[in-house]
């Protein structure tokens, strides 16, 4: 299985409708605060632990990534503010397992995981 990633919305409008249009390029444009510069770093985790402590970290930066990404979009900020927080609440992690399929190495069969530093 192959992913591609969208770069731009398409130009032509011959399958969407006008509404259809202009809410995938404002979807198009919300998931740019999803992006994360790609700087591999290779190495291996020595215990249980150090992986237990990257991935509450990792988690941590994507769900915050996610609400930022929820909060571009113009009929997200529409709900009520309960409605709102139960769809990043049960919605958070399913968004953040399907964009892990871009990072998972078929031939090797692992995924790769990319640390953003603070510095």
């Amino acid at each position: 299985m192959r992913v591609i990633s969208i770069i731009r919305p398409p130009t032509s409008r011959d399958n969407f409708s006008d509404h259809e249009h202009r809410v995938f390029t404002e979807l198009i444009g919300a998931s740019n605060q999803l992006m994360i510069p790609l700087n591999p770093m290779h190495g291996q985790f020595n215990c249980v632990g150090d992986l237990k402590r990257m991935n509450c970290y990792t988690l941590e930066r994507e769900i915050g990534n996610v609400t930022s990404f929820c909060r571009r979009l113009p009929y997200f900020n529409h709900l009520c503010q309960n409605d709102q927080l139960a769809l990043i609440k049960y919605g958070a992690v399913e968004i953040i397992n399907m964009r892990s399929v871009l990072y998972f190495d078929q031939h090797e069969h692992y995924w790769n995981i990319f640390i953003v530093s603070s510095s």
